[in-house]
Formats: C-alpha cells, structure tokens, sequence
C-alpha cells in the first residue's frame, strides 16, 4: 500500500498532449512562405528559417523532441516512413530535447541550410514533434536523456526547393467550374491546376450572377483548398444557397497562393448532377447485396439438417442428382472393374486347377503301365521257370521209364 501511495504514477496517452503552428513569412517570398505550411525555398549554401510554435499539455510536464523522418508516396498519397530524412543534416533547431511544462507554449526556430555540392530539386520530408511522459530524465548542457513510458506526436510536412528562387515561382490556373448536387445541398466544384514545381494551398472566393433575370450578385463564397502537390489537379466543393437554380450564370472565381492571385471568369449553362446520390445508391445496394449473402449463408448454416433438402433452389437439386449420378456411375464403374479382376482371378485359378489334374492323371497313368509291365514280365518269367521244370521233370521221369524197361528187358 505505501509503495502505492509514494509511486509515480504513469502518465496516459489521454494526459499527453502537442499541438504544432508554423508562422506566416512576410517577405518577398511570401508566395511560398506566407502561409501556415512548411515550404522553403533556399539556395545552395545558403540559410532560410521558418518560426513554430510548439504547445503543451494542460495536465503535466512533457519531453519534445523535434526530428525528420522520411515522406514516402502509396499509391499517389503521402505516408510517413520510419526512416530518417535525407534533409536532417542540413536543418537545425533552435530548441530540441526539452521540458515543456503544462499550460506552456514554445516558440521555436527552424534553420535549413543546404550545402554546397547539394543538387538542386524538390525535397519532402515530414516534421515530427514528439512529446513523452518524462518519468526520469537527467539533463546536461543540450542533452537529454529519458525513459519514456507513453508518447504522442503530431506530424508536419515539410517542402524544400534547392535551387534559384525563379525555379519555384508559384504557377496554379483555374481550370473549370461545375454544378453538383447532394440531396437538398448544391456546391460549385471549382477545379485547379498546379503547374509549378512547389506545393499550393490556395484560398479564395467565388459570386454568382443570373444572366437570364436582372438580379443582383449573390456572393462572394469562400473556399479554401487543401494541398495541391506539383504537377497535380484537384478540385473544391463550394457550398451555394439553394436557391441557385439551373441556367445560364456568370460566375467569378479568385483564388490566391501567397502573394499569387489568379482569377477566371465563366459563363455557364449550370446544371446540378446528382453525384453523390448515385454514390450514396450504389453503396446503399452494395450494403443491401452483401447483408442478402450474410443472411443466406446464416441462413443454411443455422437450419436444422433435416430441412436442408426440401428446401432447396431447383438449381441446387439438379446439381445434387447429377453429382448422385455421377457418383453412382463411379460406383458401378468401380464394381465392373472388380467384378473383371474377379473373373480373370478366377480364370486363372480355373486354368491351373485343370493343370495340375491334367499333369496328376498322366502321372497315374505312367505309374500304372509301369506297374502292369512289371507284372506282365514276372508272371511270364514264373511261367517259363514252371515250364521248364515241369519239361525237365517230365524228361526225367520218361528217361527213368525207359532205363527201367530196358533193365526189365535184359533180365528176361
């Protein structure tokens, strides 16, 4: 609880705060520096300064820092990059690395001095005014050296023109006028031109007059441009009663760039188009178009499974059966082809079964002609062996019969 109560407590970005105003120039090159924009225009070797004024927060002491970084272009349009400017060594500030205190405002000088070898050209780049919560810093002579917990900055850009000061002369041209309308409002769009090789915020007016009724002018009505970078159009919408209606009108437009004035005048058939309804429509049916595909989809994403086919487009059936169909015609693609190998499988087992009985009978049949040869041959030796005995018995028997006759013979 102590170590609470006795902490410093850490800033918000909420508490932090800057604000940024660059000073008009009065000087013969006011055309360029007599503004609130951040142009220079210097030659080589040579100095050019312009005055800010940097302002703090209401609600605590801030560090500043003032630094360059880089202008870069995305798809035409000017972004802050994270590197350094190229023009950094040649500027110098009168003031940076300070403690602003609250409620406090500084006014601070901006010095730009190119070298001498510098080529001569356009140069963006952006003025960062930094400001930080300053928890613990310590100082000594110009530097300042802090820890910073949260920080907020406000960005400046900033223009330099190396070079003669005929180089960069302002040359702007009011190139057109057209009547628009939004809904019940009716504008003036005044289109601008700027031909010069330095960056252009013009100011200026424009009054109208009927030339079809004898009326008075109705006018004069301000506008005020935003930049206009070199070799770039642009336009401006200025806002007209009402009661402008469509006709032939004269109008008269001025418009001025420092000490720069041109002026145009026009003779116009004026006719209001309605631009930004047509914009307004078509992002109205583009919102309307992609809420129908968000409901669809929540729509098949949330129902209950078994609805999903009764319900279902016509379109969305046929390709479903023909997708079955398809899937059924794989199916019996794949059983024919199995049934085949089955078949050829089955043939073959077939073929080799018949073999194999084939090869086993006249393996039978060898066996037995063997055997019955072998039979036939030993019955016939037995027989001729009995035969022979039975001679050589009967021989016998006879040769007895007639020795014994014969001795029967020579005794008598």
């Amino acid at each position: 609880m102590g170590s609470t109560l006795f902490s410093p407590q850490q800033a918000t970005a909420a508490d932090l705060g800057v604000g940024l105003r660059v000073i008009p120039k009065s000087s013969a090159a006011s055309q360029i520096s007599g503004n609130t924009k951040l142009w220079f225009v210097v030659k080589q070797n040579d100095v050019t300064t312009r005055e800010l004024v940097v302002s703090g927060s209401d609600s605590m002491n801030q560090l500043v820092k003032l630094s360059l970084a880089k202008l870069q272009r995305i798809d035409g349009e000017p972004a802050i990059s994270n590197d350094e400017s190229e023009i950094t060594p040649w500027v110098e500030f009168s003031e940076n690395n300070f403690i602003l205190k609250k409620n406090q405002s500084k006014t601070i000088t901006m010095k730009i001095a190119p070298p001498k070898d510098s080529k001569s050209g356009s140069y963006e780049a952006y003025l960062i005014v930094n400001a930080s919560d300053p928890s613990a810093y310590k100082s000594s002579g110009k530097v300042t050296e802090a820890v910073i917990n949260n920080s907020a900055r406000v960005a400046q850009p900033v223009f330099v023109g190396v070079g003669d000061y005929e180089d960069f002369i302002v040359n702007f041209e009011i190139v057109d006028i057209d009547g628009i309308k939004n809904f019940q409002d009716k504008f003036l769009r005044v289109l601008l031109e700027n031909k010069g090789r330095t960056p252009i915020s013009p100011s200026g007016q424009l009054q109208l007059k009927n030339m079809d009724f004898e009326q008075g002018t109705l006018g004069p009505f301000p506008f005020y441009s935003s930049t206009i970078s070199p070799d770039s159009k642009a336009f401006i919408d200025v806002l007209i009663p009402s009661s402008v209606n469509p006709g032939n009108w004269k109008i008269f437009v001025s418009a001025s760039q420092g000490n720069v004035t041109e002026t145009r005048e026009f003779e116009k058939n004026l006719t209001f188009t309605n631009r930004f309804n047509f914009l307004g429509a078509a992002i109205r049916l583009i919102a309307l178009a992609l809420g129908l595909v968000l409901a669809l989809w929540a729509y098949r994403t949330l129902r209950p499974q078994g609805n999903r086919v009764t319900h279902l487009s016509p379109m969305t059936k046929r390709f479903r059966r023909n997708k079955n169909r398809m899937s059924n015609k794989e199916t019996q693609d794949l059983i024919a082809r199995l049934r085949e190998r089955a078949y050829v499988a089955e043939l073959k087992a077939s073929k080799l079964q018949k073999s194999t009985a084939k090869k086993s009978a006249a393996k039978k049949a060898t066996i037995k002609k063997a055997t019955t040869k072998k039979a036939t041959t030993k019955k016939a030796t037995t027989k001729k062996s009995t035969t022979k005995k039975s001679t050589t018995k009967k021989s016998t028997t006879k040769k007895s019969t007639t020795k014994k006759s014969t001795a029967k013979k020579s005794t008598s």
